[in-house]
């Protein structure tokens, strides 16, 4: 609990060269160049869709990383075969996936001929492990999987509005209380600072 305290940690950090963990703690001048920012673009494409599609992201990101090409220019290039090859890839994905899935199989009879030859002790944790290990990598993906072909299939109709999006009025408000929140914090620790000299 000591070195969760603001000042703590900020000496802590100073001393090792790292960035604090406590919220609100002042970065050392030297790490300013690496402070978190928790407001940014949420990731919302994934390229990977496994075969030719992901060589041609890799090349054409490689480029733009390089400042070989702009930001345009690997839009334009990669959005024509993303197009073209990108379901082929997805499907072929798929399949992969599918085709691995019995050595999620064999495990888990592994473990479930565990539990029934165990002890009535250690076989509930036994099942414990089957039911989750079942869920996690067999039930759950699976749901997941055929979500994203009904999706790309068109079965499925995503939603107008994303989860993830906002109105103007809403962050227009969330803006208001965090600056209010922020300069509420700061006068505090400004009188707390105060105090302890």
């Amino acid at each position: 609990m000591f070195m969760a305290g603001m000042k703590q940690n900020e000496k802590l950090n100073r001393i090792i060269g790292w960035i604090p963990t406590v919220k609100h703690t002042e970065l050392d001048p030297l790490l300013k160049d690496f402070e978190p920012h928790l407001e940014g673009v949420y990731g919302c494409f994934n390229p990977n869709l496994g075969g030719e599609t992901w060589l041609k992201w890799l090349q054409l990101y490689s480029l733009y990383q390089v400042k070989e090409i702009s930001y345009e220019e690997l839009a334009a290039r990669f959005e024509p075969f993303y197009k073209e090859n990108g379901l082929k890839d997805f499907m072929e994905q798929q399949r992969d996936w599918r085709r691995g899935m019995h050595n999620n199989e064999q495990m888990l009879a592994g473990i479930r001929a565990a539990a029934l030859l165990s002890s009535a002790a250690d076989a509930k944790s036994h099942w414990a492990k089957y039911r989750s290990l079942t869920a996690s990598r067999q039930v759950w993906p699976e749901i997941g999987h055929a979500r994203q072909v009904k999706l790309v299939s068109g079965e499925l109709k995503l939603p107008a509005v994303g989860p993830y999006e906002y109105s103007q009025e809403v962050l227009e408000k969330v803006r208001c209380k965090l600056l209010a929140r922020d300069a509420g914090h700061l006068a505090s620790r400004k009188i707390a600072t105060r105090e302890t000299r």
